[in-house]
């Protein structure tokens, strides 16, 4: 397929989606009763995914009310400890979907659906999906209050358009929800890139970054040089938006890369799909994430970078320098309301050339091609890393060292955590001398860059460790032998819990993680929802479910990742 059978495929698949816009632009109103403004907003840089809606504040409160944004019918319930929390999805006549998550509580009705859905399922978390008839909304009815449930950070409203014909996301910046902002993107720095072993910047075979100062769109590198540079160069740009009533930062819409007059890479947060939200670790400058938590947007595309987003690319945004004439290198960075800032710098090809330095350069054990099957092997551990799980051609490294007290295997320093993977892999470790009867405690770990240990998993197989991971980084093996802890809020033995409207517990383990919960009142399971953030487990004393006025046996029961058990017991009267 050539360039410009692309481009200009490229260009009406985008003319259709801005022509549904335009249309349904006609008949949403805000999910909410005030003016909105934005603690979040589409396509953020997060690890391992870009942001796939609008986050509306809401006064760092929860229980406000959330409308449904037009007619349409709940197509979809969910209720999670992580991720949304309690979410609904509203299917629309217009061919979207809206999204609303992280709720409080559902109306009424919804709510004892869900309840009784839970019961059945014996699982606090579900996924629902009722018939189209079951529950119809019309534009502004109430459908929810907001709340803080899920992988939350604060109370907030989560809000996304899908459509739903494919389930993607799509910008609701797009849909013009009376959200204001005037405010230009902010540029802090630009970075550049050698992209080949030849390539050099500024005499540094390493990448370089480079202060940037101006406002109101105006940008300019602080020591407006001409930058010497030799071979294959990419581009990198910090930046962020600023929406107005707000300082929290924001994505921007596009950026577009011009060298001289030609544009050669340009990308646009319109929609993608959930399916390749996660090469955005392949746009991004992962190491510059990780490190100091910097979003720059890389202007080059790895060869096993998938994303939809690119609208224009020339030797896939590839700066080739290739003669000695002074190169204009502009950005233009554009937020969804159309305010732009732009920076210029001059690239030159250096005048002399030197060698690379082997004594400075990396070692490393094996070359990994993105495009196939990589394997690894070094004494006890093994690692499979199948096609597609790299972006580019890697420089794999290896190392080991004796193990720490404490421990039962060597670290196994796995490449390095700045390095990101696509898919997952497939890794086994071989353990030191285990005391009897604590091989089914084995649990991989990953030592952070706090040098603190983080879980990972782990299954034993008679004489391995199999872990499957989407991280490279130092990995050993611990054992976990303690229970989690159960330690009651509001309850103890025989207590006359007449009045109270819960029973409360927290619950915690010291490191594979709580993997279930079971908690039943007189032998029979009932509802305890699960707060992961506050370490809470609430049971809500049900007066349809629960006989009063007399007395009750409760036992919890609590199970972490190696099996280790926890059971409480108490007898009560209510």
């Amino acid at each position: 397929m050539s360039f410009i059978f692309r481009y200009l495929l490229t260009c009406l698949i985008f003319a259709a989606i801005n022509s549904q816009i335009v249309q349904a632009q006609e008949i949403f109103r805000s999910p909410v009763d005030y003016p909105i403004k934005l603690s979040a907003n589409f396509g953020e840089l997060r690890e391992g995914h870009f942001h796939s809606g609008i986050d509306i504040k809401t006064g760092g409160t929860s229980g406000k009310s959330i409308y449904a944004v037009a007619d349409g019918y709940i197509n979809r319930i969910s209720v999670s400890a992580n991720g949304f929390g309690n979410a609904l999805y509203i299917t629309h006549p217009n061919g979207y979907v809206t999204v609303y998550a992280h709720l409080q509580n559902f109306t009424s009705n919804i709510e004892a659906y869900v309840k009784n859905q839970q019961y059945e399922q014996k699982s606090f978390q579900v996924a629902l999906h009722p018939d189209k008839n079951e529950f119809p909304v019309k534009m502004g009815d109430i459908i929810a209050k907001s709340g803080n449930t899920g992988g939350s950070l604060g109370p907030h409203l989560h809000f996304e358009i899908r459509t739903e014909e494919n389930q993607h996301p799509v910008n609701p910046l797009l849909f013009h929800f009376n959200i204001k902002d005037n405010m230009n993107p902010v540029i802090n720095r630009i970075y550049l890139y050698p992209l080949s072993k030849e390539s050099y910047i500024d005499s540094s075979f390493e990448k370089k970054a480079y202060k940037v100062t101006g406002n109101k769109g105006n940008y300019r590198l602080e020591h407006d040089k001409i930058i010497p540079a030799r071979g294959i160069i990419g581009v990198g740009i910090e930046t962020l938006d600023y929406l107005n009533g707000s300082w929290n930062k924001c994505a921007v819409y596009s950026i577009e890369m011009r060298v001289d007059d030609t544009v050669i890479y340009c990308h646009e947060m319109i929609e993608f799909s959930y399916s390749e939200t996660r090469y955005v670790n392949s746009h991004i400058d992962y190491e510059e994430k990780i490190r100091k938590g910097n979003n720059v947007h890389q202007t080059f595309i790895a060869p096993n970078d998938q994303l939809s987003i690119y609208k224009e690319s020339l030797n896939r945004g590839r700066i080739i320098l290739n003669d000695t004439n002074i190169h204009t290198i502009s950005l233009s960075v554009t937020d969804a309301y159309k305010n732009q800032s732009n920076i210029k710098f001059r690239l030159q090809l250096a005048e002399t050339t030197f060698d690379k330095n082997d004594s400075n350069s990396e070692s490393f054990s094996k070359t990994m091609p993105y495009n196939q099957d990589n394997s690894f092997s070094h004494k006890g551990f093994n690692i499979n890393i199948p096609e597609g799980s790299l972006y580019d051609t890697l420089y794999f490294s290896y190392a080991e060292t004796p193990s720490p007290p404490g421990t039962f295997s060597s670290v196994h320093f796995v490449h390095n955590r700045y390095t990101p993977l696509h898919k997952y892999c497939n890794m086994s470790i071989t353990p030191d001398s285990v005391p009897p009867g604590f091989k089914s405690k084995l649990i991989a770990a990953i030592i952070n860059g706090k040098e603190k240990l983080v879980p990972a998993g782990g299954d034993w197989d008679g004489k391995m460790l199999n872990i499957r991971t989407r991280n490279f980084g130092k990995y050993v093996i611990i054992i976990d032998t303690v229970s989690p802890e159960i330690k009651p809020l509001n309850i103890h033995n025989n207590k006359n819990m007449t009045g109270l409207s819960d029973i409360r517990f927290k619950i915690t383990d010291d490191f594979s993680g709580i993997k279930t919960y079971t908690g039943t009142i007189d032998g029979e399971w009932v509802l305890f929802e699960y707060d992961p953030k506050n370490d809470l487990l609430v049971y809500h004393f049900d007066k349809k479910r629960l006989a009063q006025k007399q007395q009750h046996d409760l036992e919890l029961t609590i199970i972490d990742d190696r099996d280790n058990i926890a059971v409480y017991n108490a007898d009560f009267y209510w």
